[in-house]
């Protein structure tokens, strides 16, 4: 059985994916941070149609481009879905940061009482410490495998 590795952020998610071709890797970037959480348990529509607020008033961000992000924002939320039923390892990646915290408990609610967690905290490694990294996407692959 394949772990399931989860990290906050498309740039997160690539390094990842560069580091470990063989296991699926879920990138999120709804984290919970700001905004409403009435329908957050759910993962429902509140959550989207903030997202959507936020992006319609980004003066750079198209149409196109807004249903993009918007996509990505459900298939995150089908997947989390998906993990409530189902026990798999996840492993999730992580810094020291609030975002990343926030997206820790965010999951760990997310998942079955019996599904193996692994918390793999970045800025906690010796070697990515003395570097002053304080979130996945600061490491490279070869600090990822120090």
């Amino acid at each position: 059985m394949n772990n399931i590795h989860i990290t906050c952020g498309n740039d997160s998610a690539k390094i990842l994916r560069d580091y470990n071709k063989l296991d699926e890797i879920i990138s999120l970037m709804d984290d919970l941070s700001f905004g409403t959480l009435i329908d957050a348990d759910e993962m429902g529509t509140s959550r989207c149609q903030l997202w959507k607020t936020i992006w319609k008033a980004q003066w750079w961000i198209t149409p196109d481009a807004e249903f993009k992000l918007s996509s990505q924002i459900c298939e995150q939320k089908k997947k989390l879905r998906l993990l409530s039923r189902e026990v798999r390892p996840v492993v999730i990646w992580m810094g020291e940061n609030p975002n990343d915290r926030l997206m820790l408990m965010m999951v760990a609610a997310c998942l079955p009482l019996k599904t193996p967690i692994y918390v793999s905290n970045v800025a906690l490694s010796p070697f990515i410490k003395s570097q002053q990294y304080s979130s996945v996407s600061m490491c490279s692959r070869r600090i990822l495998q120090s």
